[in-house]
């Protein structure tokens, strides 16, 4: 008997998806320079995540598609260990052209654990002054505004602190803090109202104007670092903005107009009565909702494109997900 050898399933399927794959885009784009490079790719029967990641280089090569572009992040500065390696690196390599990278490395390391801290201290402040320069698009993040009685607090801590003996801790000073609060007088607090409702206007002024005053390199930066953060202030922007509220579906059109007769019943039992309503109306009962959303829609779409010509900074940070 004649021993007939055959390919493993895996590699003869893989083999197929390779050559249909290559065959589809061949037919479709009738490119020569885009066939050449999917020639090498099957000549040299590459793995399947390679074949992919080249398919993509090469659409990109030939024009058939670009990257998406997206705006240079803000690097983390080197610590001053870094800056002090790169600064000697070369010096310690000249002076010892026997030792290995890595050995380098370890010279650098001891030098710099030797070191005085005046002599560490040139590498430290200009890590300090890079940092506060990495961080600063984190101050401009606006700050929700204080209550009122968090807003004694700021105000009366330091005096307070200064009054009780020396060395006292944050407990009793806040007990002693509580005492005051309790002891105002309704206008000294009201006062402090007025303070608060002028902070608050002051907080959604900057919350308007915090998208105007971000880069895109600035606002990825943010993204990064304070999503959650990004994502309250993008719906409070909304809210501040008047970014249009979504139009109501026909059926609930048809649930909040009847949904005052059955004001007796149940909240539960009543979405169930009107559900039961619903599915038994008839196509031409049911247009008359689905008119009033048709153009509540279109109402809707027509807003949010005059909001978009009005907003186009603050576009960039409230609608990006």
């Amino acid at each position: 008997m004649h021993c007939v050898h055959r390919p493993s399933q895996s590699s003869s399927q893989s083999w197929f998806w390779r050559s249909a794959c290559c065959s589809y885009v061949l037919l479709l784009l009738e490119n020569m320079a885009f066939a050449g490079i999917l020639f090498v790719i099957v000549r040299e029967k590459l793995p399947f995540q390679q074949l992919n990641l080249n398919l993509n280089r090469a659409v990109v090569a030939c024009g058939f598609a670009t990257r998406k572009q997206k705006p240079a992040k803000i690097k983390r500065p080197p610590s001053a260990f870094q800056m002090f390696a790169s600064a000697n690196r070369a010096r310690l390599a000249a002076e010892n052209p026997q030792k290995t990278p890595r050995e380098i490395q370890s010279a650098l390391s001891y030098e710099w654990k030797e070191m005085s801290e005046d002599g560490k201290s040139p590498y430290q402040k200009a890590y300090a002054v890079k940092m506060e320069m990495y961080n600063a698009p984190l101050k401009k993040i606006p700050k929700k505004p204080p209550t009122k009685y968090t807003l004694f607090l700021q105000e009366n801590y330091s005096r307070v602190q200064a009054q009780l003996s020396p060395g006292s801790a944050g407990p009793a000073v806040l007990s002693e803090l509580a005492k005051e609060w309790n002891s105002l007088s309704n206008e000294e607090k009201d006062q402090l109202e007025q303070k608060c409702a002028k902070l608050k206007e002051d907080y959604k002024q900057q919350v308007i104007e915090f998208g105007k005053g971000l880069t895109d390199q600035e606002l990825s930066f943010l993204k990064e670092k304070r999503g959650q953060k990004m994502q309250q202030l993008a719906k409070e922007m909304r809210e501040l903005l008047g970014y249009p509220k979504r139009p109501l579906s026909s059926y609930f059109l048809f649930t909040q107009e009847n949904l005052g007769e059955l004001e007796d019943v149940p909240l539960v039992e009543r979405v169930k009565i009107l559900a039961q309503k619903w599915r038994e109306m008839t196509d031409e009962q049911k247009e008359v909702y689905k008119e009033e959303s048709r153009k509540e829609r279109e109402k809707y779409e027509k807003d949010v494109a005059e909001w978009k010509q009005k907003h186009p900074k603050a576009l960039q940070m409230v609608l990006s997900k």
